[in-house]
């Protein structure tokens, strides 16, 4: 800048940019940027023009308004941007933005060019700003220059804010409670089937010692009275009825088992994990925060500690006890 106001002034230029020609020789470029700034009611008018010095003409025009100072840099860069892209269109290089954040919007120049994952940008070469938002993130924007036909990459680590991290936690830690504990049900379901079926192999091999006793006396006429052969055969029905009721029992906690483990398979993979945005917690907490919040429970506090208690009736009696926060 500093040389183009010295020859402006060597080459008595005026504002009009009359000889901009002239000048763009003495600086030995193919273009110039020029422009003029005004002040309108309260806004500021500011435009640029774009010459082409080998051809003696304006190539464009840019013209922003801004209703404060402290912004007149901001449109300066970008309605620069603008004007030089238009004369860097046919030389273009590759632009890769990623981001751990599935559907951010990508804009680059102040133009939208879809949400992530974004495939290869080609962009012309010159400076350039990309935009990274989504709703609940802080957003990400970066200058950088494009000069070459090579590929460039931006990688972004968008910064959740306050609110969007403790609602996104609070949802992530209840999914998680719940796969925790519908896991457990699973495994005590499964565990509460093979069980029963142990049970119900136990009574299979009593029912079948019971049965050859009763039909070698009823075949040799032994019993000593009628009350005797009665309650021996009490005894079959019995077994063979709680046999029957642990096998009932079995398919049941199956059935239970294969709904848990569909719950659970739901929570583990609809939840988010509560620790994804764990190094930013830490960032935002203040030390009285700090100091009132609980300690985050340990997975394994959600474990069940699980009790089997044979009952008379020849079932089970099953409890678990969770140690949740």
């Amino acid at each position: 800048m500093l040389s183009f106001e010295a020859q402006k002034q060597a080459l008595g230029c005026d504002e009009g940019a009359s000889c901009l020609a002239d000048l763009g020789g003495a600086l030995g470029v193919r273009y110039i940027v020029s422009g003029s700034l005004g002040k309108v009611g309260e806004k500021y008018a500011l435009q640029l023009v774009l010459s082409d010095i080998e051809k003696a003409k304006v190539d464009g025009r840019v013209n922003e308004q801004v209703d404060s100072q402290g912004k007149l840099l901001d449109a300066t860069t970008r309605a620069s941007q603008q004007l030089v892209g238009r004369i860097l269109s046919d030389r273009q290089g590759t632009l890769i933005v990623t981001t751990e954040e599935v559907g951010a919007i990508v804009k680059i120049d102040g133009k939208n060019v879809g949400v992530t994952p974004l495939p290869r940008q080609k962009i012309g070469w010159g400076p350039h700003t990309v935009e990274v938002e989504k709703k609940g993130f802080i957003t990400a924007i970066e200058d950088f220059t494009i000069n070459s036909k090579g590929v460039i990459e931006k990688r972004f680590s968008l910064i959740p804010s306050p609110d969007f991290l403790k609602a996104y936690e609070a949802d992530a830690q209840r999914m998680r409670i719940g796969a925790w504990i519908a896991t457990a049900g699973a495994a005590i379901a499964v565990g509460a089937a093979g069980y029963f079926q142990l049970q119900h192999s136990g009574h299979v091999a009593r029912f079948e010692s019971l049965r050859l006793e009763y039909d070698r006396t009823e075949k040799d006429n032994d019993w000593p009275d009628f009350a005797t052969q009665q309650a021996s055969y009490q005894s079959l029905v019995d077994v063979k009825a709680a046999a029957e009721g642990a096998v009932l029992n079995a398919r049941l906690s199956v059935g239970i088992g294969a709904l848990l483990g569909l719950g659970a398979a739901f929570f583990w993979i609809a939840g988010e994990d509560p620790d994804r945005y764990a190094r930013y917690r830490n960032l935002m907490s203040t030390p009285a925060d700090a100091a009132e919040a609980p300690p985050a429970p340990a997975a394994s506090t959600f474990l069940p500690t699980i009790d089997v208690t044979p009952n008379t009736q020849g079932g089970a009696t099953l409890s678990a006890r969770f140690a949740l926060p």
